[in-house]
């Protein structure tokens, strides 16, 4: 049935100048059962408000309310010491309702999961699949940043590195004069983790001599992303090598300016034939130096 009445009491209405009164709500019945499940969830009666909220999230999977439902669903198992019920369930309700808000939601409690656990290569899986089954979805930027978080936390530094500096292309700060322009929490703090100044453009390191070479991820299947850092403009040769020496691919041969770059290697050779599982080396020739990097490519 639907349309039900919430009588509901409000115990001050400013507006009104009274001490309290009765107010009559037409809501939903999935509104009404989410309700009656937060009630149980906040008294710590969890087994009954398990039922309320798969009845919501089973019945209702396209009702504002059933991504709620979902999440207080998740941590009623987490609260009641069942996380390995709530995992398999959640799978489920992704699979079933695919490319919905649902599902995302679903598939993000899936990271919480996975982080309980302190699995973060597991977390980070997730994430990335997120990103690819919704490419458009602006939440993605916050994904991106925990993703380099969890590098981090994984003691993964470098990788974590490259995670920021692929945030900052994405999601640059405010362009022009960025005292004037904040760039936003997640960039500023990207900057930050990247030892940059978060009002300005320059990167410390343009200061010294040094320089970085990454590629994210590694081993890697379908693409590898390199980044690398260059503390003045000039001539820039990066290409893949196999271990044998022999040139696969040239990626950059041109002229760059200062700063973080990044760019693609498909795992394609000059004639856009795919490149057998192996050991290639990524190698960088500037200013007369040359820097290299293994990356593997598993197919």
């Amino acid at each position: 049935m639907r349309g039900l009445i919430l009588i509901d009491y409000k115990p001050w209405d400013g507006s009104e100048n009274v001490a309290g009164k009765l107010v009559a709500a037409k809501v939903s019945r999935e509104e009404m059962l989410n309700r009656l499940g937060r009630e149980h969830f906040y008294r710590g009666e969890y087994e009954q408000a398990v039922r309320y909220f798969k009845e919501v999230v089973e019945n209702y999977p396209d009702s504002e309310v059933a991504p709620f439902s979902l999440d207080h669903l998740f941590c009623c198992y987490r609260e009641m010491g069942k996380e390995e019920v709530i995992y398999p369930y959640l799978e489920a309700i992704a699979e079933k309702n695919p490319g919905t808000r649902l599902a995302r939601v679903a598939l993000e409690l899936g990271i919480k999961w996975f982080l309980d656990r302190g699995d973060f290569h597991g977390a980070i899986a997730r994430s990335e699949e997120i990103m690819e089954m919704f490419p458009d979805d602006d939440r993605n930027k916050f994904l991106l940043f925990n993703i380099g978080v969890m590098y981090e936390l994984a003691g993964e530094t470098e990788r974590a590195k490259d995670v920021f500096e692929e945030f900052l292309e994405r999601y640059p700060a405010c362009p022009g004069n960025l005292k004037e322009n904040p760039p936003g929490l997640l960039p500023g703090l990207a900057r930050i983790k990247l030892g940059l100044d978060p009002w300005g453009n320059q990167p410390k390191a343009a200061t010294g001599p040094e320089f970085f070479l990454r590629c994210r991820p590694n081993p890697f299947n379908a693409q590898v992303v390199v980044g690398f850092s260059l503390p003045e403009a000039g001539f820039v040769r990066l290409g893949v090598y196999d271990v044998l020496g022999r040139k696969v691919r040239a990626l950059v041969d041109r002229k760059m300016s200062s700063g973080l770059h990044r760019v693609v290697w498909d795992g394609r050779d000059e004639d856009e034939r795919e490149v057998s599982s192996g050991v290639y080396v990524l190698r960088l020739e500037v200013g007369g130096k040359v820097f290299a990097r293994k990356v593997v490519m598993v197919r």
